[in-house]
């Protein structure tokens, strides 16, 4: 058997304690789960909790990550606009000193 500590909050699992090795205290909370579940959570990391109301493991699906996507750079267009940023700062410092 292994006690398996988790979050009281949210159920995530934080923590295994297989029963062949001893130790001094097992932090609360924990279930007691079989070997069979305890290779499950490890083969699937991040995608098991604790279900808070049966206390069992459950499958769980994380919710996907924010993807930021960025578009191709036309170098030509950057190289265009850097010149025109350029000369519009020397047309204003030419005209008063705006710059």
């Amino acid at each position: 058997m292994v006690k398996v500590n988790y979050d009281a909050v949210t159920g995530e699992i934080l923590g295994f304690y297989p029963d062949f090795v001893q130790y001094e205290s097992i932090p609360e909370p924990h279930i007691e789960i079989d070997e069979a579940a305890w290779q499950d959570c490890t083969d699937n990391p991040g995608r098991r909790r604790v279900d808070l109301a049966a206390l069992k493991i459950v499958e769980y699906t994380p919710e996907p990550e924010t993807q930021i996507i960025t578009p191709p750079v036309d170098e030509e267009k950057a190289d265009l606009w850097e010149a025109i940023l350029a000369l519009t700062e020397k047309i204003e410092t030419l005209e008063g000193g705006k710059a």
